[in-house]
């Protein structure tokens, strides 16, 4: 298992990204499970660092592993006041999707809560589980974020 310990920073998910990357490239993962779990790994430390304490030294780790087609990416930090879920947010809202993106990608999620820590963790094994659907919404021009009238 790779593990990071890392700044609790949004900044730091750059960092993490791209080493996460290349170190599933560099064992063969199939291009759409590594570009799943960037996405993942994004939107998990970006969860931590908004939502959540960090560890004691002001930090976040985060782990990960590939082994038999399957990766499973974890992120610990300092916990928070809730537990993590993802949460219905309208189409102009500018966040609150990260956990509900794990949720669409990952075939499992779930977190752990320890007495001075909370990890989240996602699997994802390589299944599309958007099917048709994400095939089409690929093909279709992107929409402007802000349209004049």
């Amino acid at each position: 298992m790779e593990r990071l310990v890392v700044l609790h920073s949004p900044r730091s998910a750059a960092l993490v990204r791209r080493l996460l990357h290349a170190q599933l490239q560099d064992v063969g993962a199939p291009v759409d499970l590594i570009d799943d779990a960037a996405l993942v790994v994004t939107e998990l430390i970006a969860n931590s660092a908004r939502h959540a304490r960090p560890q004691r030294d002001r930090t976040i780790t985060v782990e990960w592993c590939y082994e038999g087609g399957v990766a499973d990416i974890r992120v610990t930090d300092g916990g928070g006041g809730r537990p993590p879920r993802p949460r219905r947010v309208g189409p102009d809202e500018e966040s609150g999707r990260g956990l509900t993106i794990v949720d669409a990608l990952a075939s499992a999620w779930g977190v752990d809560n320890g007495d001075d820590a909370t990890t989240v963790w996602a699997r994802l094994d390589g299944v599309d589980r958007a099917g048709p659907e994400r095939m089409r919404a690929q093909r279709r021009p992107p929409i402007p974020a802000h349209r004049r009238h």
